[in-house]
């Protein structure tokens, strides 16, 4: 979602009161450049509907780990969730020099359950997630938390796409696939 999207929205919210429909947006970000995409629009949001943001991180045991716990060893959680509160703190403090109203929460967990919980512990209104904009069989074997908050959430999940995936350059204007430029060159 670009400014043009996002102003679209603000009139809307003024003329429809969707204002008050939103008090507090959750954003579980995964520190990747699709979490940041998502931030960067839930912070602007935020700002323009002047509502409460918190950034939830779950930090969630890799699924590589399952057959070191299958074998009865141990798996370095603590060193996990140490890392994780490390990198929330850091996104915390930028963020709030962006959003004061800013506040973040960690747990720790399956990705989508957390996120659930935490919506209904908070009364969070509003989730805006990135999406990696997987497909295939890495879809199938990663799954897309995205995708399953959509489908469970009691709440809207506005779902914002990497930059590469996005149908949208960076201007505005529509990307033209290669494929498409070249079929035209020969029409």
């Amino acid at each position: 979602m670009h400014s043009d999207e996002l102003a679209t929205l603000s009139r809307v919210a003024r003329k429809d009161s969707i204002v008050d429909c939103f008090k507090h947006i959750l954003v579980p970000p995964d520190f990747g450049d699709c979490a940041e995409r998502a931030l960067d629009v839930a912070v602007e949001l935020a700002q323009k509907l002047d509502t409460k943001l918190t950034l939830l991180h779950v930090c969630e045991l890799p699924v590589s780990s399952y057959a070191i716990y299958a074998q009865g060893l141990y798996f370095p959680m603590d060193s996990l969730e140490a890392a994780a509160a490390k990198a929330l703190d850091l996104a915390t403090t930028r963020l709030k020099a962006r959003y004061p109203k800013a506040e973040s929460a960690l747990r720790t967990g399956t990705a989508l359950d957390q996120v659930l919980a935490v919506r209904d512990e908070l009364g969070a209104d509003l989730i805006i997630m990135g999406t990696h904009g997987r497909r295939g069989v890495s879809r199938l074997l990663l799954g897309s938390v995205a995708e399953k908050a959509v489908r469970m959430a009691p709440v809207p999940v506005l779902t914002v796409p990497s930059r590469e995936h996005s149908k949208i350059a960076e201007n505005g204007a529509p990307k033209i696939e290669k494929a498409e430029q070249a079929k035209s060159a020969r029409t």
